[in-house]
Order: structure tokens, then sequence, then C-alpha cells
């Protein structure tokens, strides 16, 4: 019947699932009036109304036990048939509940193993900017004594105590309120100017300055946004009294100078970015931009005094510390004696600790001639050590070091 066609389908109802249309007496045109289905889509969804009413019908026969035996088993088959996918649906969904168990359980030790792994290397950085910051005061205190028994006390030369220059603000002083992170209007403007910030190839120090601009950028965010409503539309943004009270917070709680005038400048670049590019829903005029930023300039130009003040007293500080001439002049005798001594010693019989006091010896030699650091040795490039290796001058030499 289903492949002659000899079935009536006239009076069941509509096959379509958003159609409300009960049991009529034409089906075929009530099907022209669904203009929204392709032909092909019809004639499937007429195939399988056509199929369901053959099994019903198999199925009403064969539970009314005819005489005639049935020569027909699709009712069965199609019963089997449902049973079989069922299972299969069932064992797949099972199967899917423990990959995304399996796979949540991997995201999570992959995350409990990146953390571990970022606080070890915090924790590896910290050490090794305070064994730097240790050695640094060891030596300036080295120096002070030398000082203080060639000119007398050093403090009644010095502009003031010798101290690490540090130009990050105290943890636990500068209490910024919350950024509102439920408005995405903000979010949005600041991901735009972080994305503008970094370019298309951003290198991993310049993504850190970025993240630092956005972190500044958000505290005046925080504060100008306090306490007010309608946070969406940015009028908050224009409020010059609000962004003088934040210029004189950071000014009263103790951050550095030069810290403070890295806050101002980075506010002053977001809101001109903010004038050029205003977002679409923005209600902030640009004659409230313009005094902003007219206020924030100002905030700078009043602030350069005091910075310059402080890097040069910084400046003193440093230059109080370095080696005087006298010391540099002993350094290069002292290794001009030894570095023919250990070069010696090294064709005699090598050893590991002989070679490293005569790179030390000879670093130290070149950085008393040209005020080099050792990073500047450590770091020659490939064509330096070829220019010196196959076009050597008269009486230059190529020390080669291997660990």
């Amino acid at each position: 019947m289903l492949a002659s066609g000899r079935l009536n389908i006239r009076s069941e109802a509509c096959p379509v699932p958003s159609c409300t249309t009960q049991k009529g007496s034409r089906l075929d045109r009530h099907m022209k009036s669904h203009t929204e289905l392709c032909p092909e889509a019809k004639k499937t969804l007429l195939s399988n109304l056509k199929r369901h009413l053959i099994l019903e019908t198999l199925r009403t026969l064969r539970v009314s036990n005819p005489a005639v035996p049935m020569a027909s088993s699709l009712d069965l088959e199609e019963a089997a048939r449902g049973l079989e996918e069922e299972k299969e649906v069932e064992e797949e969904e099972e199967g899917e509940g423990q990959l995304v168990k399996l796979k949540a359980e991997v995201a999570e030790l992959k995350k409990q193993n990146k953390d571990l792994n970022d606080g070890m290397e915090l924790s590896q950085a910290y050490n090794v900017k305070l064994k730097k910051a240790y050695m640094l005061v060891k030596r300036k205190l080295v120096k002070a004594n030398k000082n203080q028994v060639i000119f007398g006390t050093l403090e009644h030369s010095l502009p003031g105590p010798l101290v690490v220059e540090k130009e990050i603000e105290p943890f636990g002083k500068m209490q910024f309120p919350p950024f509102p992170d439920h408005i995405p209007v903000l979010n949005a403007v600041l991901e735009e100017y972080r994305e503008m910030q970094e370019g298309p190839d951003p290198s991993a120090k310049l993504k850190n300055n970025v993240q630092s601009k956005l972190h500044r950028i958000r505290n005046c965010m925080a504060w100008m946004s306090q306490g007010k409503s309608g946070l969406a539309k940015l009028q908050f943004l224009g409020d010059q009294n609000r962004i003088r009270g934040w210029v004189k917070y950071l000014a009263k709680n103790g951050m550095a100078l030069t810290t403070t005038l890295h806050y101002l400048k980075n506010v002053r670049q977001f809101l001109e970015y903010l004038k050029e590019t205003p977002p679409k829903n923005s209600c902030l005029s640009q004659l409230d931009l313009v005094k902003v930023i007219r206020e924030v300039k100002m905030s700078i130009s009043s602030w350069n005094r005091p910075v310059v003040l402080h890097q040069m007293k910084i400046k003193g500080q440093k230059d109080a510390a370095m080696h005087t001439i006298k010391e540099l002049q002993d350094c290069r005798k002292l290794a001009l004696v030894a570095i023919p001594k250990l070069i010696s010693k090294l064709e005699s019989e090598f050893s590991h600790a002989n070679l490293w006091k005569l790179y030390g010896y000879v670093t130290a030699y070149l950085a008393s001639l040209y005020g080099h650091r050792l990073g500047v040795f450590l770091n020659m490039t490939d064509v330096e050590v070829s220019q010196a290796v196959y076009g050597p001058e008269k009486d230059d030499y190529l020390i080669k070091v291997n660990t």
C-alpha cells in the first residue's frame, strides 16, 4: 500500500509539528497552505504519516487475531527496531555523560596544575627580587662605610638615607571602591581600548604594560562611578569635582610620585580615546569630556615639578653609591695581574673554579673600562661573536667559556 500509494490520508491530522489544525476532509489541500515548507519537506512528512498509519492498521489487525494468518511482519520489525534504537540512545547518552564527567575532571586537574605552576613561578621570581635587593643594599652599605672613613659621616653629605627606589604603590594603603563589573558597556569599552593598545602582534611585555594601564583606569572609573546610577550612559565620567577629588586622594595616601603621574597620564589617554570614539549608547557630551581632560592635564602639569625633584633626589642617591675612579683603576690593575695567572693554570690543569674566576675577572676588567653591566656580556649576538672569531684585528683576543 505504501509503495502503490493506495492509502487514504485525507482525513488525517496535519503532520507539521507547529500546525494546530485537527483532522479535516482534505489534507492534501491543507498541506499546500504551508508555504514555509519546500516540496521535498512536504513529501517527507506525508510519507512518514502514511507509514505511521499503515503500522497502526497492522497493529490493530494483529490484536484482533484474524482467522487468516498475517503475511506481513512490518509492525513487529518496527517495534523491535524502536527498542534497539532506544537502547543505543541510552548507551550513547550514558557514554556521553561519562565523557563529560571525565573531561570536567581533566579540566579541573589542569587548572590546579596551572595554579600550582603559577604560584611556583611567582615564588621564584619573588625570591630572585629579594636576593637582588639584598645584594644591592649590601653593596651600598659597604660603600657607605668606605665613604665614612674617607669623607666623614655620610648623613651630612647625602640628601637622604640610602634606600632602594620602589615605584610600586604600597600594598594595603590605597583602598579603591569596587569596579562595576556588572555593566557590560564598561567592560566592552575597556576591552576595545585594550585591543587598540596591544595592536595586532603584542609582545609579553606590552601585554603586561597594557594590563597595568587598564588596572589604573579601572580604579579611576570605580572612583568616578561610586554612588551613581545610569552607569551604562557614561555620564559619570564628566564629573569634574569627582576627578579632582580622585587626584587629591592619590596625593594624600602615600602613593609614589611617579606612580601617581602614571595614573594621571593613563586616565588622560583613555578619556581622549573616548572623546575620539565614543560608544553608541554614550550620553556623555563632548563639552564635559573636554572639561575633564583639561582638569587631568592641569593635574599632570602641577605634578611634573615634584616628580622631577624626586627623580633628582634618587639620581643623587645612586650617584653617591657609584664606584670611584680609584676603585676602577684598582680593579683593572688586579684583573691584569690575575687573568694571565688563571690562563696559565687552565692550560696546565683544567678546573671549573678557575674557569669561572677567569670569566669574572675578564668581565670586571671590561666593565671597569666601558661601564657595561653583566647582561651586556651575557647577551652578545651571533654576529658580534662571528666578527670576533673571523675578523680579529691586531692585539685582539677572543675568550670562549663553555659550561
